[in-house]
């Protein structure tokens, strides 16, 4: 253990080169590589850490793994893979991949602590924003984690998905709304529903995606034409299922509907109402839930949600004007500072 400590005082030293000193002889694959094995090494302190009677080694083995946290948060966390360069032979997409299954294995164990699960949770979109081809990498693995989660008793849970959305949103909106939808009519329990329509809602937020480069504009037209797979396949279902009409639950979901309802992209050419005939299966749903809900609350959001379904109907560019005007004041307030 002493040997140990002494190999991550170096290891740190080797991780805060400069650009001007041993830097640029890093590489990319090996600083990611580092990842799996200290979360390996995490999860076996621990569990040593946890076995009861008295060990002359503890205090050895508490700093040794005071110091691997350290060092992950601290340092390899902030390592700026994207820059390095990568050893030739080795193909980035491949081996990213394979770090990331690694990981997600070390999350999923039930023996795992909530701050080491944080962790393997936290180090997922800081991988995949080093590759160029960083979302096309995730799909797979986010998507296999999303069907477990939903259809499964699993220690992953949505942790997982919002630090992807708070860390990397773009790349979220291109990997998690599919997905996601089709998880809604498959989830085992009312609540894993619910915790898919706010992810849902956290995605379909226009300040998420500037559409600057023409990926993020495919992304924006992709999660347009979804919302009426949305209605069809997750809201009709779920606000026909008596579990997800109880108050608690429905207020997710009516959330969730006006969002993506009311989405608009920044990039104006993009835009378009959702489908008349998703809007009519909406109303007819909120209706005969409006009606069903013994919550006056749920009620009265059913019944302003119709309303501006109907607006939205009958102006489908208001929206859009909506967005031009928002643009147009925050340039004046701007200009007034």
């Amino acid at each position: 253990l002493s040997q140990q400590l002494r190999c991550m005082l170096v290891l740190e030293i080797v991780l805060s080169g400069k650009p001007e000193g041993w830097g640029p002889l890093l590489r990319a694959d090996v600083v990611m590589s580092m990842l799996p094995q200290m979360l390996e090494r995490w999860a076996r302190l621990e569990k040593a850490s946890s076995k009861k009677g008295s060990d002359p080694a503890t205090g050895e083995r508490s700093a040794l793994l005071a110091r691997i946290t350290s060092v992950v948060k601290a340092k390899l966390f902030k390592a700026k893979m994207s820059t390095m360069a990568w050893t030739e032979s080795m193909n980035p997409d491949d081996h990213c991949q394979s770090i990331a299954s690694k990981i997600l294995e070390i999350a999923a164990r039930r023996t795992s602590s909530k701050e080491l699960q944080a962790c393997c949770f936290h180090s997922l979109p800081a991988l995949f924003r080093s590759l160029p081809s960083g979302s096309q990498a995730g799909s797979v693995l986010y998507s296999e984690a999303i069907e477990e989660w939903a259809t499964k008793k699993t220690p992953i849970d949505a942790r997982l998905l919002d630090e992807l959305i708070k860390n990397n949103p773009t790349m979220a909106q291109s990997i998690l709304v599919e997905p996601l939808l089709k998880a809604v009519p498959t989830a085992y329990s009312s609540f894993i529903k619910s915790e898919c329509f706010r992810m849902i809602s956290s995605l379909y937020n226009p300040n998420l995606n500037k559409a600057a480069t023409d990926q993020e504009k495919a992304t924006l037209d992709t999660m347009l034409n979804n919302r009426d797979t949305f209605v069809e396949s997750a809201v009709i279902p779920t606000l026909q299922d008596e579990e997800m009409q109880k108050a608690k639950r429905l207020k997710e979901v009516l959330r969730c509907i006006e969002d993506v309802a009311s989405f608009s992209s920044p990039h104006e050419a993009l835009n378009r109402p959702i489908s008349d005939k998703s809007v009519e299966a909406l109303k007819v749903a909120l209706k005969e839930v409006g009606e069903k809900t013994e919550s006056e609350v749920a009620k009265c959001q059913c019944e302003a949600l119709m309303s501006k379904l109907d607006n939205q109907q009958q102006n489908p560019q208001q929206h859009t004007t909506k967005s031009k005007q928002g643009k147009k004041k925050k340039k004046k307030n701007k200009k007034r500072r």
